[in-house]
């Protein structure tokens, strides 16, 4: 039996990740897109129930719809934190509105007009109606739309299940570095109240276009329209990768050979809000990097480091999908066996070819990498020749089940 068993989940351009380890303890990472939750999370997590165990930790790392939606659709599912439907959550880390930090004082309630601009923000990216968003009704299938909506309406917070290991406050690595689970280690490399707060600008910078006196509350209806208008936002001004990828073995080997650069950083703030981690367990680490952003992920590698601790992981969840404006200093400075690429490639042209050529030049050590979806990437790197000179190998999904990643043989 293995210690530790990952399975990556066919999730689109998202993530969704489900680690379970030997001494029964679950951990949920994102859940993708709605169809993801119900062609391939649920039945494993019925599965998870019928033997007795529990999802001990659900992960949402930030307010993107390509983590988020599978999220909502199995709440709605799941029902009430006491008494689920299908799994107990134990906890859930997902920072909402009022997670993030706010210099201006808070009143007890805002006015009609603002609560009717709030209004018109949640239904302008809901799809929805007037007539079915109302915060005074409890939430249901009908009427939520936002993964805040569903953790506040099914009892989360007052059950005392969401962000509990920071004490109900974000997380953050400035309210808690490490997080025990048992025999479990977690140590949060992102984020940090820096990237927060830039979340916090935005939204606060919104506001002050409706009316520069705009008051802020701890009102339910701010979690939802902030969550509906950072999901709008980011389509909005998400950019395109560049495209011109190119898809043999001969490109590969030039760029191996050659010197890469990064022409670009992410500059998306619910990116940089990302939560990421390492998982310790039983001298085997997982290095799990959500979308976050490279600088505050270097700093606080280096700080692991500078506590005595290895940069060698088991496996690393690339960030962003293996977008080179998120992967590039890091992968010179750590060593892993196994690296989780998570995307179908039709967004963004992730991956790019520039962090697989990447991680071959800094990493000579014998390693896998675990693919999803039958990419062109991946098919290209199936070259005999090209495994053999760069000692690699690959696992390379259908695109229509899990992939599965076993760590470390009892």
């Amino acid at each position: 039996m293995n210690k530790i068993t990952i399975d990556m989940f066919p999730a689109k351009n998202g993530d969704a990740f489900l680690i379970r380890l030997d001494n029964k303890r679950n951990i949920l990472i994102d859940m993708g897109y709605d169809d993801t939750y119900r062609d391939y999370i649920k039945d494993k997590l019925i599965e998870i129930k019928n033997e007795k165990q529990c999802i001990d930790l659900l992960v949402i790392t930030h307010i993107d719809e390509d983590h988020i939606e599978g999220a909502i659709e199995f709440l709605k599912e799941n029902g009430d934190s006491n008494m689920p439907n299908i799994i107990e959550i134990k906890e859930v880390w997902y920072n909402s509105y009022r997670h993030l930090q706010f210099d201006k004082m808070k009143v007890n309630n805002i006015s009609l007009f603002e609560n009717r601009k709030l209004e018109e923000i949640k239904l302008s990216n809901s799809g929805g109606s007037k007539k079915e968003v109302s915060e005074a009704s409890p939430v249901s299938a009908e009427q939520g739309s936002t993964l805040a909506g569903y953790l506040y309406g099914l009892g989360y917070d007052v059950n005392r299940r969401w962000n509990s290991s920071f004490n109900y406050e974000s997380v953050n690595l400035d309210n808690r570095n490490e997080v025990s689970l048992g025999d479990i280690k977690i140590y949060i490399l992102s984020p940090n109240t820096k990237k927060l707060n830039r979340l916090s600008e935005l939204w606060t910078k919104k506001l002050h276009e409706i009316d520069i006196d705009f008051c802020i509350s701890d009102e339910k209806i701010f979690d939802d329209a902030y969550e509906m208008y950072m999901k709008k936002l980011k389509q909005i001004i998400d950019i395109d990768e560049d495209m011109d990828i190119a898809h043999d073995m001969k490109e590969f080997e030039k760029l191996v050979q050659g010197e890469i650069k990064q022409k670009r950083k992410d500059r998306s703030d619910s990116n940089g809000a990302s939560i990421s981690f390492i998982l310790e367990y039983k001298e085997k680490k997982l290095l799990f990097l959500g979308d976050a952003h490279e600088d505050i992920i270097m700093e606080n590698l280096n700080e692991y480091m500078n506590l005595g601790n290895s940069l060698e992981f088991d496996v690393v969840k690339i960030s962003h999908h293996g977008s080179i404006k998120n992967n590039f200093k890091w992968i010179e400075a750590i060593k892993s066996k196994k690296y989780l690429i998570s995307t179908n490639g039709k967004r963004h042209g992730h991956p790019n070819d520039e962090v697989i050529a990447r991680i071959l030049q800094c990493n000579d050590n014998d390693k896998f990498f675990y693919f999803n979806y039958p990419l062109d990437t991946a098919k290209s790197l199936n070259n005999i020749k090209l495994k053999e000179k760069y000692k690699f190998s690959l696992v390379v999904g259908d695109g229509t089940s899990n992939v599965q990643i076993k760590v470390g043989d009892k």
